[in-house]
This record gives C-alpha cells, sequence and structure tokens, in this order.
C-alpha cells in the first residue's frame, strides 16, 4: 500500500512540475503567401538547482543544451519516455534546449539554471502559502506545485 501511495506522490509531482513548452515552427512564402508548419519537435522544459529537466521530447533523439553565448554545454539521447536530465549544469540564464535532427533545431526559449545558494526564497515565500485542513498546493522553490494532503493531530488552532 506504501508503494502504491509513493507511486501515485511521484506521478503527481512529475505531472504537476510544467515548465517551458517549446514547439518548432517553420515559415516560408511561397506562390501561396506565407505559411507556418508545425514540427514534430514538442517538448516540456524545466531549469532547476544545476540541472535542467526536458520531458514530452520523441523517444531516443538527441538533445542538446546551449548557453546564452550558443556554446553546446552538455547533449544526450532521451531514454522510452522521451526524457532526459542534464545534471551539474553551471549556474546560469539563457540556457537552450534544442533537437538537432529537426531542421528548425526544436529549441525552447531561455532556461534559467539556479545555484544552491540562488534558489533559496525568501522566508515570505513560504510563510505566504496557507496550509489548512485537507487538500493543498505547495509550490516549491523551482516552482514545481506539490500536492498535498494535511491532517491535523490535534485541534485546528494548534496547526499542521
Amino acid at each position: 500500500m506504501l508503494r502504491s501511495a509513493l507511486g501515485a506522490l511521484s506521478l503527481t509531482l512529475f505531472a504537476l512540475g510544467c515548465g517551458n513548452t517549446a514547439t518548432t515552427t517553420t515559415s516560408g512564402s511561397g506562390t501561396g503567401g506565407s505559411t507556418t508548419q508545425s514540427l514534430t519537435a514538442s517538448f516540456e522544459v524545466r531549469g532547476s538547482v544545476e540541472q535542467i529537466a526536458v520531458w514530452k521530447a520523441p523517444r531516443g533523439v538527441a538533445i542538446e543544451v546551449h548557453d546564452a553565448g550558443g556554446a553546446l554545454v552538455q547533449s544526450g539521447t532521451t531514454d522510452s519516455l522521451g526524457s532526459i536530465i542534464f545534471r551539474n549544469v553551471p549556474p546560469g540564464d539563457g540556457y537552450s534546449v534544442t533537437v538537432p535532427s529537426l531542421p528548425a533545431r526544436g529549441t525552447t526559449s531561455a532556461v534559467r539554471v539556479m545555484s544552491i545558494a540562488n534558489s533559496l526564497p525568501p522566508q515570505s515565500f513560504y510563510s505566504g502559502q496557507k496550509i489548512v485542513k485537507g487538500y493543498n498546493y505547495i509550490t516549491t522553490r523551482d516552482g514545481t506545485k506539490l500536492a498535498a494532503y494535511v491532517t491535523m493531530p490535534g485541534p485546528a488552532d494548534k496547526g499542521p
């Protein structure tokens, strides 16, 4: 039973942790005027603390991470679910994630990677979140929303 609950929790956490969506489009003009064609490079990207997560990408496709200057930082291949995590990414702004095998390269918008020290929000971030008896959503420092069911050990005025 505990395994089932933990499995459901991890699926919930993964499903709620959505970030940048990258959809590749190409534009051109011919005799019929301007056209926009959507390619199959649609995937989700989230920068976090010294890492970048990619999911909902095509399975078994090469993915590249580039810094703000366009230099290749890391590359890898998505797993059977279209996911990959790039770890030990130097903190910074302006990273992009691409699918180099596609003509338009399936590029995301700017991705931010935080350092441990810079990932800590002010205390007001936490104290501003209200936790009540029953179902709640708790926002983490990287923006992920966690679903939680809170029960009180005693009278409600004693807190969670």
